[in-house]
């Protein structure tokens, strides 16, 4: 199947396009200077104020003996906004993919496009103020919670317990398999190194998995979703979410909604229908990318199976409007339809539109269920039926 067919309802929701996910990780070494002794930092993390630490106070959230020593104004705030994540990230001691870092914290700020290697999801815009709070855990595996307003949570390495609460929140997991949950607001959460379980919660989120085989839930809200390196589980729960599996053999829901699906390099499972195996009524586009995709669609559900042998199927309440496939290749490709068995024996029957070449009419009882695009032709032998139950 050709893979920019599916772009079309991509384009139709205007979900922002998936481009990619650099991962790596590369130490952040800063200009020497005095840091403070072990003894004055306790084990654990705690919160501080971000205009209190950026204009001189001691970051108690940091562990000291593991802070490389910086130069005291690497963390200065431009006149002009642009938050010097790299600076920040060496005055903290955290080891994070720098130059990553920093172009999270240019779309973080606001102030910054977003590299053509990171996916083009839109991050929220901050600026740190009076009501951000930096908390960092340690080297062991930590429970780290954020405050009533906006945080910046690190758990560092460990398996970690990241809890953003109220509030816009941006979470790290470092290393280690962690637990990261936004909670309410707009939150974006990384999972980064690890099997790492991702929840935004309530709210427009943005969650990213990164390294490892990842689950990712979006909660209720507009959310965006990106796998990353791992076989990985997507659920974009309520809301108008987009998805995109990257690499890996992924598991993508799009649950309630009108939602966009993109599996990327991989054989992934992706489906319209919710948790049930009932449709809620909404359009979603399904992209499966590259590999050999199981896609299961509901009613006017929108279908590109990319490159690879696809298998398509149309489930929930296919009466309610046909599901239109858009780049069938016969002999490649496979569509299921569903049925509910009773005494009579569903009929199917396949016809070529009139007037649009390579477009056909799939009827199931009499009742249009799909539209199939497919220039190399279409019939009887790519249809198959399966009862109720066993998508």
């Amino acid at each position: 199947m050709f893979l920019f067919a599916g772009m079309l309802g991509m384009l139709a929701v205007g979900a922002a396009a998936f481009i990619g996910l650099e991962s790596g990780v590369d130490e952040i070494a800063a200009d020497t200077g005095d840091a403070p002794e072990a003894e004055e930092a306790p084990d654990q993390g705690a919160m501080m104020d971000i205009e209190t630490f950026l204009n001189g106070g001691t970051p108690q959230a940091v562990e000291a003996q593991d802070a490389p020593e910086a130069d005291p104004g690497a963390a200065d705030l431009p006149a002009a906004g642009g938050f010097d994540m790299a600076g920040f990230m060496a005055l903290l001691g955290l080891h994070g993919p720098d130059a990553d870092a920093q172009e999270r914290a240019d779309a973080f700020d606001g102030t910054g496009e977003t590299a053509e290697d990171e996916p083009a999801e839109d991050e929220p815009a901050h600026s740190p103020g009076d009501d951000w709070t930096i908390t960092t855990g340690g080297d062991a595996g930590d429970t780290v919670t954020g405050s009533g307003g906006s945080d910046f949570l690190m758990g560092y390495a460990g398996d970690d317990l990241v809890t953003g609460g109220a509030g816009d929140d941006q979470v790290e997991g470092g290393e280690g398999q962690d637990s990261l949950y936004g909670d309410a607001g707009a939150d974006t959460l990384h999972g980064d190194a690890g099997d790492d379980v991702l929840l935004g919660g309530s709210g427009d989120d943005d969650l990213y998995g990164h390294d490892g085989a990842d689950t990712l839930d979006g909660g209720a809200g507009a959310d965006s979703l990106t796998g990353g390196m791992g076989n990985d589980s997507l659920d974009g729960g309520e809301g108008d979410d987009a998805l995109h599996g990257y690499h890996g053999n992924d598991t993508l829901e799009g649950g309630a909604g009108e939602d966009t699906l993109f599996g990327g390099w991989g054989d992934d499972a992706i489906t319209g229908l919710g948790p049930d195996g009932e449709d809620d009524g909404e359009t979603d586009y399904l992209n499966g990318g590259d590999g050999d995709d199981a896609i299961t669609a509901g009613a006017g559900d929108v279908v590109t199976g990319g490159e690879g042998a696809d298998t398509v199927w149309l489930g929930g309440d296919t009466a309610d409007g046909p599901a239109e496939i858009m780049d069938f290749t016969p002999g490649e490709d496979s569509l299921l339809i569903e049925y509910v068995p009773g005494a009579d024996t569903p009929e199917v029957d396949v016809q070529p539109d009139a007037e649009d070449t390579g477009l056909y009419h799939v009827t199931l009882d009499g009742t249009e269920v799909a539209l199939v695009h497919s220039p190399g032709g279409f019939g009887m032998a790519d249809v198959a039926l399966v009862p109720r139950g066993a998508l």
